[in-house]
């Protein structure tokens, strides 16, 4: 089964936030967005071979707006 992360396109992921930028936006240590990812707390999807992090600005400012 083809995996979320090799549907996205290329222009797509520009839009999508790293696990440093979201650590800066909200102010929090980057083992804590990782920690509220487990928990399903945050919204991300796996990028590349290695499975970065990344995340959309509106699930950003949903989780903000919780």
């Amino acid at each position: 089964m083809e995996q979320f992360s090799d549907i996205i396109r290329e222009e797509d992921t520009s839009s999508l936030l790293t696990l440093e930028e979201v650590a800066n936006m909200l102010e929090a240590h980057i083992d804590t967005i990782r920690v509220w990812a487990d928990l399903n707390a945050l919204p991300y999807l796996r990028m590349g071979p290695r499975g970065d992090l990344r995340f959309r600005m509106e699930d950003v400012i949903a989780f903000l707006l919780t």
